[in-house]
């Protein structure tokens, strides 16, 4: 029941993930720029599109679900 975990390794696994999503984020503003988007809209744009990281979906679906 007193079992340590294993912070140092979680703090780590948690600081790469949040660079993944940050560089994901980054490219993705960069290709808003470079199809014409200016750069409130692509601001805007990648903020919604990181917002919904964070949205829970149910992608189970079960028979009467329509």
């Amino acid at each position: 029941m007193n079992k340590k975990p294993n912070t140092q390794k979680e703090v780590r696994e948690l600081l790469e993930a949040v660079g993944a999503l940050a560089e994901v984020a980054l490219n993705f503003y960069r290709a808003l720029i470079a199809v014409g988007a200016n750069n409130s809209e692509a601001i805007s744009i990648t903020r919604a599109y990181l917002a919904s990281f964070n949205t829970p979906t149910n992608n189970s679906t079960t028979e009467g679900d329509n």
